[in-house]
Formats: structure tokens, C-alpha cells, sequence
């Protein structure tokens, strides 16, 4: 694979950072855009984000990496080193792979002035809000900027969804006189194989890298707990957090992991205590505008809610005459999972004094049966 030199682009909307890339005998644009207000802040000739955006499919294809121009050292020691051995370790399929950059730099710019939190309205992203803005804070760990990227997240939906989704948190911004900074790219089109629920930590500091002269700080809202975080099975690569996201700094921009001393419920009990949510809250992964509150996370959240006493504050942002119908099925589903955010409702249920009703304990034994049913038939048909 090799990486060209990024080039910059001014279009009459954006200011666009791109560069080819050939691999595979084919050649396509990798690019991410920032607003014209943000061009200062670039660094023309970089590959950081590039490399961090193709060296998924890199190692899954096992291609080493060409690229021209200039690399962060510490960036290309930490990946390296030490990241992609943590990811084959996380997901055998991924094989570390030669990174060749056309140079090493290893200044950093003058620092930047912003601490920036990826922001998408959702539990983890309010919960480092209200650690890093609204509550007491040093003041190099204070959120200066909200950060909102397109790099996967939107779905089939895409720039259109995400520009609307913008909007709304524009509207929140405004509550909280902080700018949003957005970064928009094809990085899911250049990925393609690839899901962002697997390994949106890399995407997003992909994104945040293109701005190295403006954030000396990224902080990165992780979604488990430390008790749950673990490197080997991965399905997910954000279970590898506290151990990874430090080794995609440089020596600009740190990132850190932060929300991981927490569990889903400690940070739904926690945010449920700042009325911006009650009108904001958005964990929805359904293509769309705000929570259908019938997905999992939608249900899963609300759930949360309930048990804490706290889903009546919520009536504006879901439906709780869908959640009424599709309550105890779910919470039939959450008793028979073994998964950690699952796990943690459960165990939590007896502080709240919450008890699962008669029918949802009922489906958890029947769902776990069909469950059982279903791996042993797998195991059939590997042996046949």
C-alpha cells in the first residue's frame, strides 16, 4: 500500500486534506474536510491521519505501508511497537505490518489551544462532559471544543444524516457556548469491510489528527468500565481502550480514555442530574434524527432510566409508549445476555432495588435455552 502525499484543497465549502492512495492494484482518494476557519490549524503534509485510517485494512490484507511525507515519531514508534501487537492479540486476523513513512518528525508545533471531547449527545460522550466541562476540571483537562466527525457512524445514510445530526448538536452547543468542530471524510467508503462499531477509536482519532495545531488534548469517551476492559477476543476494539487510545497520540495531540472508572449505569445515574440531557440524550443507532427507542441501545438506555427512577425526565426525547410494549421482552433479552453492559444492569438492580418482573425472568430462561441450542448446532455443523 502506499500513501501519497496529502494535498490541500479549497472548495467553496470546505477546506479538504487528501491523498491517494494505491493498493491492490487500485487507486482512490482517502480526504477528510474541515470549514474554512479551521485551515490554520493543518498540517499540510502529514500522513498521521491517513495512516491511522488504513492501517486496519492494511493489516488485514497484510500490505505493508508506503507513505510519503511526514510521520509524528512518536505516532510510528507507539503503532509500531506497540499498537498493532495489541490488535493481532485483540483480533488474530489483523497481522502487524512494516510502516515505511518518507520521514519522522519528532517536534511538535506550538500547542495548541483547544481540549477537544468527541461528542455525539450520547451517555458516554455527556458523561465526559460533565467530568471535563461541568464539573471541576484542571484546566488542561477542560473541554474547550465539542469534536463531531463523519467517519462511519451515519451508516447507509451518510453525510446527509450527518449533517443533520450536526445541526442538533449545534443547537446543544449553543446551551453551552462551546464550538463544535466537524470533520468530514470518506474514511468508511476507503474502509469498506469494516464496521465502525468494531473500531470507531481509530477512525475518530483519524479525524481529530487532522487538527494537531488546534487540540493538545483529545479525550476519547470510552465505553467500559476497567473491570470489563481486556485485549484478548476483542469483539470489539473499544474493550481495549485504557490499554490503546494513549498510543495514538503525538507529539501534539494526546489522546486519553476517559469515563473508564465508570460503568453504563454509574454514567446514566450521573448524567440523568443534568437537565440539558432530558432534552438532548441521543444514543440511537438507527438511521435517523433522534432515538427511535426501539434499538437495543435505545432500550437498553431507557431501561437504565427506569431503574433508576429517572425515565419520565426522558418523555421528550423517546417514546415511552413503544417502551411500554417492548419492556419486559427486553428485559427478558438483558437477563439471558452474557455481555458486560448487560451484565451491569443486572448486578446493579439490587441497589436500586429493582426487580425484573415474573414474565422478562420467564423469556431470560427461554432465551438462553434457544441460545445454547443455537451454539450446539454450530458446533455440528464445524465437526461435519
Amino acid at each position: 500500500m502506499r500513501i501519497c502525499a496529502p494535498e490541500v484543497v479549497r472548495e467553496r465549502e470546505a477546506v479538504k486534506v487528501t491523498a491517494r492512495v494505491e493498493r491492490r492494484g487500485l487507486t482512490q482518494q482517502l480526504w477528510y474536510s474541515v470549514p474554512h476557519r479551521y485551515e490554520e490549524y493543518l498540517l499540510p503534509g502529514r500522513v498521521d491521519s491517513f495512516v491511522l485510517g488504513l492501517l486496519l485494512p492494511a493489516m488485514r490484507d497484510g500490505e505493508d505501508i508506503h507513505a510519503d511525507g511526514l510521520m509524528s515519531e512518536k505516532l510510528f514508534f507507539n503503532l509500531t511497537r506497540h499498537y498493532s501487537r495489541l490488535l493481532s492479540i485483540a483480533a488474530p486476523a489483523l497481522r502487524p505490518v512494516r510502516l515505511l513513512p518518507g520521514q519522522l518528525e519528532g517536534r511538535a508545533p506550538a500547542p495548541g489551544p483547544g481540549v477537544a471531547v468527541g461528542f455525539s449527545a450520547g451517555v458516554d460522550s455527556f458523561s465526559a462532559l460533565a467530568d471535563h466541562f461541568l464539573g471541576p476540571v484542571p484546566d488542561g483537562f477542560r473541554v474547550t471544543h465539542l469534536f463531531f466527525d463523519n467517519v462511519g457512524s451515519h451508516g447507509i445514510g451518510g453525510r446527509r444524516l450527518f449533517e443533520e445530526r450536526y445541526a442538533r448538536i449545534l443547537a446543544l452547543a449553543d446551551e453551552l457556548s462551546l464550538p463544535v468542530v466537524k470533520v468530514d471524510s470518506n474514511l468508511d467508503e476507503v474502509m469498506a469491510g469494516f464496521d465502525h462499531e468494531f473500531d470507531h477509536g481509530i477512525r475518530n482519532m483519524s479525524a481529530a489528527l487532522i487538527l494537531q495545531r488546534l487540540f493538545r488534548r483529545y479525550l476519547y469517551a470510552s465505553t467500559h468500565r476497567f473491570e470489563d476492559c481486556n485485549v484478548r477476543g476483542a469483539r470489539w476494539m473499544s474493550i481495549l481502550d485504557p490499554a490503546v487510545l494513549h498510543l495514538l497520540s503525538t507529539e501534539a495531540t494526546e489522546c486519553v480514555s476517559v469515563g473508564c472508572q465508570y460503568s453504563r449505569v454509574e454514567k446514566t445515574a450521573r448524567i440523568a442530574e443534568l437537565p440539558i440531557t432530558w432534552r438532548h440524550l441521543d444514543v440511537c443507532i438507527a438511521e435517523r434524527v433522534g432515538n427511535c427507542s426501539r434499538c437495543w441501545k435505545c432500550c437498553r438506555t431507557m431501561l437504565t432510566l427506569e431503574m433508576l427512577g429517572k425515565l419520565e425526565l426522558y418523555r421528550g426525547v423517546f417514546d415511552l409508549d413503544i417502551w411500554k410494549r417492548n419492556r419486559v421482552d427486553f428485559m427478558g433479552r438483558v437477563l439471558a445476555r452474557d455481555f458486560p453492559l448487560a451484565r451491569e444492569i443486572v448486578e446493579s438492580a439490587p441497589r436500586y432495588r429493582w426487580r425484573f418482573p415474573v414474565r422478562s425472568r420467564l423469556l431470560a430462561v427461554r432465551y438462553r435455552a434457544a441460545a445454547a441450542l443455537y451454539r450446539a448446532a454450530g458446533r455440528i455443523r464445524h465437526h461435519a
